[in-house]
């Protein structure tokens, strides 16, 4: 059975706090009563209480002393105050100074009902806002982010000088190895915390949508634009805006994001209205920029803009004495998600994951251990439960001959070309299922198909 929600009525007027107090009473409450604002105080101090209706005019000590003696007390009841005509002022004034609203004297009881009903309801969507933001400081911050390495270390330093500044930050390193958790670290650990941080993902969203997307647009803009929209430049105003893959962006965005950065202000498409947005930017690339500048894909002046401070992510491959830390981390994880028997890394197995190059980086190795955790049936993950370790033992005779007659370079792609041939042969040539299984961003999957002339369908059964 439910608890009752205790509400305390003060009022010096001993008929209306009979009134409202059976009012109340029938509504399921229990109700306490107070006719001075000492008496109020005691109650509250004594007594769990969940709400308070609290008169503005009261002898020796007004509503507002009352209200500021409670909000100063343990006790963190919602305050509602209630006033006549002549006494709003006070009763605004109460509400700059923490009460949730105020009604006006005489109020039938089912208004006040309507009035805490809806005070309460606030206060706990407020709560489980506050509990839901500090799980998520707590889920970026710094520690989940693993390593141990110099380089790791280097990346550290930098994340905790730049979390006390607006400063435009970019990271830089392969699909999979933690930009979005960087960016999220930054943001959660910053004074911009309690505000929004809107993630836009250039690689998924077409050229043609891009600018509406990151602008806004208004009504009738173009056609399908039935009503004005916030772009996400907008829904992240006083808080963070994390451009993912900025490398995939279109010259004209890229123009109109380079215009935003020199003047902090941009037009919504179809507009001419100039909006003003206080905004923190982070940007994140796999891509060599300088590469992209000198074939003209991407602009030199824009890139010196973003590029204030530079965060590098090396891949798992140049930090491989991180990885032990890695595999015990989610090996945790997936115990505790999966509710599974105690389960532990066989030291042969170990052995062959600090040696394998993980092309997917630490997301690839996440997939890797759920899925052992998972499909494994003994306590011990074995090398034949982790997929890639079988891969590499495959074709380690093939990259060692490789080696010997190829420059490195032509080594590694054609290494490469064959796990994804090995990928799509797997999954029956399904994009989706042979991405997740490399820990590859389907987008950047699809483009290294292209890259390399395969065909999925060869694959499909």
């Amino acid at each position: 059975m439910a608890q009752k929600r205790r509400v305390l009525i003060v009022d010096d007027e001993v008929e209306l706090l009979k009134i409202i107090s059976m009012g109340l009473k029938e509504k399921g409450y229990d109700v306490l009563t107070a006719t001075s604002g000492q008496e109020a105080i005691v109650k509250c101090q004594g007594n769990s209480v969940d709400a308070v209706l609290l008169d503005v005019k009261m002898p020796r000590m007004d509503g507002l002393q009352i209200l500021k003696r409670i909000k100063a007390s343990r006790s963190n009841p919602v305050i509602i105050m209630h006033t006549a005509y002549g006494t709003i002022e006070s009763a605004v004034e109460a509400i700059k100074e923490g009460a949730y609203d105020y009604i006006l004297k005489p109020s039938e009881p089912e208004k006040i009902h309507i009035l805490i009903k809806n005070a309460l309801e606030h206060r706990e969507l407020a709560n489980e806002t506050k509990l839901l933001k500090s799980q998520i400081k707590k889920k970026y911050r710094f520690s989940e982010i693993i390593g141990s390495s110099p380089n790791m270390q280097e990346v550290f330093s930098t994340i905790d000088k730049v979390t006390i500044t607006d400063t435009t930050v970019l990271i830089i390193g392969e699909t999979g190895t933690g930009k979005e958790l960087v960016a999220r670290a930054i943001h959660y650990n910053s004074t911009r915390s309690d505000r929004n941080m809107c993630t836009f993902h250039c690689a998924t969203i077409p050229d043609e949508l891009m600018e509406s997307e990151l602008f806004g647009y208004e009504k009738g803009a173009f056609t399908g634009a039935i009503a004005s929209k916030k772009g996400a430049f907008e829904v992240a105003d006083g808080g963070t805006l994390f451009l993912d893959e900025i490398g995939e962006m279109s010259p004209i965005v890229q123009a109109k994001l380079l215009r935003f950065l020199q003047e902090r202000e941009f037009t919504r498409l179809g507009s001419n209205n100039r909006i003003r947005v206080d905004v923190r930017l982070i940007a994140a690339t796999n891509r060599d920029l300088n590469s992209e500048i000198e074939k003209g894909k991407f602009r030199k002046d824009l890139y010196y803009r973003l590029n204030v401070v530079e965060i590098l992510l090396p891949p798992l491959r140049e930090r491989r004495d991180d990885i032990p830390l890695l595999v015990n981390h989610f090996l945790q994880k997936y115990k505790s998600k999966r509710s599974v028997t105690a389960k532990k890394i066989s030291p042969k197995t170990m052995k062959l994951m600090t040696e394998y190059d993980w092309p997917g980086n630490v997301r690839e190795l996440e997939h890797a251990i759920e899925r052992a955790v998972v499909i494994s049936t003994s306590p011990t993950i074995l090398p034949h439960h982790i997929p890639q370790l079988q891969l590499i033992k495959q074709h380690s005779d093939k990259l060692s001959t490789l080696s010997t007659i190829l420059p490195l370079k032509k080594a590694k792609e054609a290494f490469e070309k064959q796990y994804l041939v090995e990928s799509l042969r797997k999954s029956k040539g399904n994009i989706a299922q042979a991405s997740r299984f490399a820990g590859i961003a389907w987008q950047n999957f699809q483009r290294k198909l292209k890259a390399y002339h395969i065909k999925p369908k060869d694959f499909v059964a």
